[in-house]
């Protein structure tokens, strides 16, 4: 990273600003202003709410009469000239930016108005969509130019500033630190957090009725805790209480050796201790590490695998390294049914990058997905577990023909709604479609026969009637992977801090009197720190997903392979989660691996670099 950045006052730096660039920069300043207004005006909505259209009107939400508007647009203003001052745009940046100015336009567009390039028809809505992209586009280009001149100061502050005493033994000490850290979550959540998902995998462990709906490893290793609770002790909240702790334990492990990882690999010393903080207090971690949920044990081993390969492909490889690799990798696959996607494309990236250098990478690899495809094939079958619905796969085009059929089921041919009936509940898409979830939709799958390929021919069909719906239906689903300020239908579970309890006749757990009412509050508190601009960055999933993808252009304008390797499990997990079923019905969990992973994968990618070449 180049950090041959002049340091001194950024103020007084304005002065040496020539005429062009003030000038550029005060219209830059001009459209975010006016993408602010939008955002707080709730513009798009306003616009199509317009009985008859007036630009006066209109440009009234865009600039309010008021001593605020000029504030607002004296300091975008200035921090637009500073930043002009700081450092320069490159060709990632602007590539970034444009990609996340049209994904922030969708995203608002939908969730104010609850359609995107429907609203197409409208020349209004176009017109002034379009000043909000350029706004938009213009705020990135300027926050690139800051993130820039942090990193310089980050690595050039480093320089002179060693690791306190306490990073000497780091694998040690922050194991401790991290696992004391989270320990309250631990404790004020007894007998544990429950996800929804965690609570039924117990459920049918306990039953003898596991099925690969969920990953039967991750089914297995809850149930036999609260199975050995049970028999041995007589109890089920102790046996789910040392599931928690062993977790955390793990968790904090694999925690503190990604801080030894970057430490071994030389990443600054400011990053180092930066990190250390993030995992220990930023509520995301612990919230998620600490309850019982399936999402947890494959995201650490995610993290783990990623500073294996770190290590493997800057330190050189070891025969006990590869070994590890292969273990963790193997993990991977079985812990998530999507594990092996991730593995999947490292493969083809070694093969394709990597063979011309002889790496050993491609061996563990290509391993553990045989070995994935025989325990998948052949020793789950043995067991009597049964596949999971393959309506699991096909959220994204059941919320498709729901939306259609929502809106133009009166257009639809009778060849058409017969072919939908034979695969979904017809009835159910009239009248239960949700464009933020799938699960109404998905749930009613009943597929017989060849049903299912008749119906995917006659989705396809659809695609050239009402392709502005089927749009629409997919970027709605996946809103809070790349809109930022889109919240979660169940707030509270932002950070993984799950309170309640759920119980049938296969399972059941005991809260204790005396936290009855103290899980309210402690849930309160967590939401206030979240909101806090400090912390907000860490745990807001759009946020953290942005970042992989900004650094994927990164590493394809230095052509550095290395980078891209550690960046193919975040990019796929991304795409995995737009395909997924949802995010506002506690989905963000889905997008776990690209968040733990971005403080190790930012410090290798912005400190770390083999090319001589700016972030």
């Amino acid at each position: 990273m180049n950090t041959n950045i002049k340091t001194g006052s950024t103020f007084s730096s304005i002065k040496q600003l020539n005429k062009k660039t003030l000038i550029i920069g005060l219209v830059e300043a001009l459209f975010i202003f006016m993408f602010f207004q939008a955002q707080n005006s709730n513009l798009f909505a306003e616009l199509l709410n317009m009985e008859s259209f007036s630009f006066a009107d209109a440009l009234q939400f865009l600039f309010p009469y008021s001593v605020q508007t000029m504030t607002v647009f004296f300091c975008v203003s200035l921090a637009v000239l500073v930043s002009f001052a700081a450092s320069k745009a490159n060709i990632c940046d602007r590539i970034s930016s444009l990609l996340f100015a049209l994904l922030m336009t969708a995203g608002f567009s939908i969730i104010t108005t609850d359609a995107f390039f429907e609203n197409m028809y409208s020349s209004r809505f176009i017109l002034f969509a379009a000043v909000y992209y350029i706004g938009c586009y213009f705020l990135m280009l300027t926050v690139f130019r800051y993130l820039k001149r942090l990193f310089v100061f980050i690595g050039t502050a480093s320089k002179a500033k060693a690791l306190p005493k306490f990073f000497d033994h780091t694998f040690r000490n922050c194991t401790i630190l991290y696992f004391l850290c989270w320990l309250p979550y631990i404790l004020l959540r007894l007998p544990a957090g429950f996800e929804y998902d965690g609570y039924h995998q117990i459920a049918r462990f306990m039953a003898g009725n596991v099925t690969a709906h969920w990953p039967p490893a991750s089914t297995a290793f809850m149930g036999i805790f609260v199975f050995l609770g049970d028999r041995l002790f007589g109890s089920t909240n102790l046996g789910i209480f040392v599931l928690v702790l062993v977790q955390s334990l793990i968790g904090a492990l694999i925690f503190a050796y990604c801080t030894d990882t970057l430490k071994k690999l030389g990443v600054p010393s400011i990053w180092i201790i930066v990190s250390t903080i993030v995992f220990a207090v930023v509520p995301i971690y612990p919230g998620y590490i600490t309850s019982v949920v399936k999402d947890t044990l494959f995201t650490c081993f995610v993290v783990l695998y990623l500073c294996i390969l770190a290590r493997l492909i800057y330190l050189g490889e070891t025969q006990k390294q590869l070994i590890a690799l292969f273990l963790i990798s193997f993990a991977v696959t079985i812990f998530r049914n999507n594990g092996i996607y991730l593995i999947g494309g490292c493969i083809i990236f070694a093969i394709i990058g990597l063979i011309k250098k002889k790496s050993m990478l491609i061996i563990p690899l290509t391993l553990a997905a045989v070995f994935y495809f025989i325990y998948s094939a052949a020793f789950l079958p043995a067991l009597g577990i049964k596949k999971g619905s393959e309506a699991e796969a096909l959220s994204v085009p059941f919320q498709q023909t729901a939306r259609v059929v929502s809106m133009y089921s009166d257009e639809l041919s009778s060849e058409d709604v017969e072919k939908i009936s034979e695969v979904l509940d017809y009835d159910v898409l009239l009248s239960d479609y949700e464009a933020f979830l799938s699960d109404p939709v998905k749930k009613t799958y009943h597929a017989e026969g060849d049903a299912l390929s008749k119906y995917l021919g006659s989705w396809f069909s659809l695609f050239f009637k009402y392709p502005a719906s089927y749009f629409d239906a997919f970027i709605s689903t996946g809103i809070g992977f790349y809109y930022p300020d889109a919240r979660m239908g169940t707030p509270d579970a932002t950070s993984g801090v799950y309170t309640m309890l759920w119980n049938d006749k296969d399972v059941t757990f005991k809260e204790p009197a005396a936290l009855t009412g103290i899980k309210p509050g402690f849930k309160t508190f967590i939401r206030v720190i979240e909101n806090l601009p400090v912390v907000f960055p860490f745990v807001n999933i759009a946020i953290q997903c942005w970042i992989p993808i900004c650094l994927f252009f990164c590493s394809i304008k230095r052509k550095d392979g290395k980078q891209f390797l550690l960046l193919i499990p975040s990019i796929l997990t991304i795409l995995i989660c737009l395909a997924g079923p949802t995010y506002m019905n506690n989905g963000g969990r889905y997008a776990l691996p690209v968040v733990y992973s971005n403080m190790l994968l930012m410090g290798l990618m912005c400190f770390k670099s083999d090319k001589d070449d700016t972030i």
